[in-house]
């Protein structure tokens, strides 16, 4: 992966240790239980670790080397050691090194919501023709997007780049250290603005994406021409493909045909260059995945990707979880979207409870939305106000602003907890078969518990006692 030579190219202060013969650096790991021998290990300090605490842990597993803060600096160290001022951007350094090594083009996305369904869709629609590298999991930030990177190869043909953020500054960073050539903004909102304070801020920092693509004229941005927001970003764009569900004008076009009684959509796809229209049925519920299914026909497209193979990697796409995965248990519909969650992304999660069809009654379990700062009361609440429009007939809360919630919404069964045991056991004294249940709310609220619990408890109670059980939460 690097030699020494190269290894030093990035900034540093000091390197100690290295032998006269030049080695070679097989890979770049960050923790040190899974380090292979002949790679390097860069200590990354973080709020919670600290990878100091383990350089002869790495050592002794194989390390060729480590590079670590300059205060972690010690005379008494015999392994070669490169001292540099952050770990942090060491590593950017080292991926952005990596990353020059492959001339392929670097897709980008970010986006307020759906960016990681938005990823996969993309992936699944470039991978029937070319080997393609995807970042994994929520691998989206500073310190994800460069181990993304280290996984490039000379087998792959293209990379798809989640990019997410939470302060000014972020997205120009990841660009600088995974340099793309393509990028996608799949919409801007509300997430996160507790350090932005206002949307127009918080569009800014997403159009660092467009900003660095606009700098070289061989560079493409995906536009949702239905977002103003990331029309306006957009404009500083030399080459763009447009996307739209409501105007003709964009490069690619659909047109709802129909929302099936699982929620899940069916639509028409028109495309300049296309000779056929293309009829796609989603497996994954929401309206709002018809935009992100259309941001990945946009980018297939462009990739020259052939119709057909878009139609069946999408059509057969899966949601994953905590992202509207649905599960039947005991004929209660599950419907897991607490992944994460802010504004905009819950009242689409609610609008798609609204259009399944339902035998019994729709459920709402919903936590806080988090950072959202000042706005955290007023947009609970907006949530609570919007309740009973979209036919939510039992109302269950979790948390501190989940209560403004419950306080403002006018469903007659609700209730707000403040310990998930208790919230588990009103659910199952609740719940029956042929009701839909939906758990939304932010990753830290941490609802998978009360949904891993309430598919045990519903598995292993006999039917006429979904009711009467009591069960807790670890």
């Amino acid at each position: 992966m690097f030699t020494v030579d190269e290894l030093l190219s990035i900034n540093h202060v000091a390197a100690e240790n290295f032998p006269g013969k030049i080695i070679s650096i097989k890979g770049v790991a960050i923790d040190s239980r899974i380090i292979r021998r002949g790679e390097l290990f860069v200590a990354i300090k973080g709020e919670r670790f600290d990878g100091h605490n383990f350089l002869s842990d790495a050592v002794k597993k194989g390390a060729a080397c480590v590079v670590i803060n300059e205060q972690y600096r010690n005379s008494k160290f015999k392994f070669p050691y490169i001292v540099v001022t952050d770990t942090t951007k060491a590593l950017g350094e080292l991926a952005r090194l990596h990353r020059r090594k492959f001339n392929i083009p670097i897709v980008a996305i970010t986006g307020s919501s759906g960016k990681t369904t938005n990823k996969d869709m993309t992936y699944s629609v470039l991978k029937p023709k070319y080997n393609v590298l995807c970042t994994q999991g929520n691998l989206n930030n500073h310190i994800g997007v460069p181990q993304t990177l280290f996984r490039l190869n000379k087998k792959h043909e293209i990379a798809v780049i989640e990019m997410g953020m939470n302060h000014a500054g972020e997205i120009q960073y990841l660009c600088e250290i995974a340099e793309p050539t393509h990028g996608l903004i799949t919409n801007i909102g509300k997430a996160h603005i507790e350090f932005f304070r206002t949307v127009n801020k918080i569009a800014e920092a997403k159009g660092e994406l467009f900003n660095w693509l606009s700098k070289e004229r061989t560079r493409v941005g995906f536009v949702n021409v239905d977002d103003v927001r990331v029309q306006t970003q957009a404009r500083v764009l030399t080459k763009k493909v447009t996307y739209s569900e409501y105007t003709h004008l964009a490069d690619v076009q659909s047109t709802l045909q129909h929302v099936n009684d699982d929620g899940s959509s069916r639509f028409i796809v028109r495309a300049k260059g296309w000779k056929e229209l293309l009829e796609i049925t989603l497996k994954v519920p929401g309206v709002h995945n018809v935009s992100n299914a259309l941001a990945a026909i946009a980018v297939g497209k462009h990739f020259d990707v052939p119709p057909e193979n878009i139609r069946s990697a999408l059509q057969k796409f899966k949601a994953i979880d905590g992202r509207m995965n649905i599960e039947i248990v005991t004929g209660v519909m599950i419907i897991d979207d607490a992944y994460n969650a802010n504004p905009d992304s819950m009242m689409s999660a609610l609008k798609t409870l609204a259009t399944i069809d339902c035998q019994g009654r729709r459920i709402c379990v919903l936590g806080d939305m988090l950072e959202l700062g000042k706005f955290s009361v007023s947009e609970h609440r907006k949530i609570g106000a919007a309740l009973p429009k979209h036919r939510c007939d039992v109302l269950l809360t979790f948390g501190t602003y989940a209560k403004c919630i419950h306080e403002a919404t006018n469903v007659n069964q609700k209730k707000n907890f403040t310990d998930k045991t208790k919230l588990l056991n009103e659910l199952l004294k609740v719940v029956q078969p042929g009701d839909v249940v939906l758990f939304k709310g932010s990753h830290g609220m941490k609802l998978k518990e009360v949904i891993d619990a309430l598919k045990q408890s519903l598995e292993n109670l006999p039917q006429k006692s979904i009711r009467q059980g009591k069960q807790g939460v670890n």
